[in-house]
C-alpha cells in the first residue's frame, strides 16, 4: 500500500474508532516514512515566494554565542542533527528511537489560523511513529 500522508484522512479506518487500531497495526512503518519523504520533496509552496513546506537537509544551526529563549527548538535541532550524524539514541527500555526531523510545520500557509510546528518526529525501533511535543 502506498500512502499518501496527505490523504489519510479519507481512509474509513482511520477515522472509525473501532477500526483504527486495526489499520494502525496493518501500517508498515517503512510506508509512512516514504510517505513523509515524498512530502519533503513535493511538499506545496508555503507562500507566493516559493518557501519550501519542507527542507530536504533540514540542519539548523546556531550562531556562536547566541543567545536566545528557544531552547526547546534549539535542543530538538541538536537531536535531530545528531541523529542525522549517526549517533544512536535509546529510550530507558532499551529500545532504539531515530530521530527525523523538528518544528515540522502543520501547515501550508503561515495564515492558517491556530496552526502550529511539531516539535520533533522521530522513530521507535523503526516500526512506532512517534510526535513529540
Amino acid at each position: 500500500m502506498n500512502i499518501s500522508l496527505i490523504d489519510l484522512h479519507k481512509i474509513t479506518e482511520v477515522n472509525h474508532i473501532t477500526q483504527f487500531c486495526d489499520f494502525a497495526l496493518s501500517i508498515d512503518i517503512r510506508e509512512i516514512k516514504a510517505g513523509y519523504l515524498d512530502l519533503v520533496k513535493n511538499g506545496p509552496s508555503r507562500n507566493s515566494k516559493g518557501i519550501e513546506y519542507f527542507i530536504d537537509d533540514h540542519r539548523g544551526t546556531l550562531k556562536l554565542g547566541e543567545i536566545s529563549n528557544r531552547r526547546e527548538e534549539h535542543l530538538a535541532m541538536a537531536l535531530v542533527n545528531a541523529s542525522k550524524d549517526g549517533n544512536l539514541f535509546f529510550l530507558s527500555d532499551g529500545r532504539k528511537f531515530e530521530f527525523l526531523d523538528y518544528q515540522l510545520p502543520l501547515y501550508s500557509e503561515r495564515k492558517s489560523g491556530g496552526l502550529g510546528k511539531v516539535d520533533i518526529i522521530g522513530f521507535i525501533e523503526k516500526k512506532i511513529l512517534t510526535v513529540i511535543e
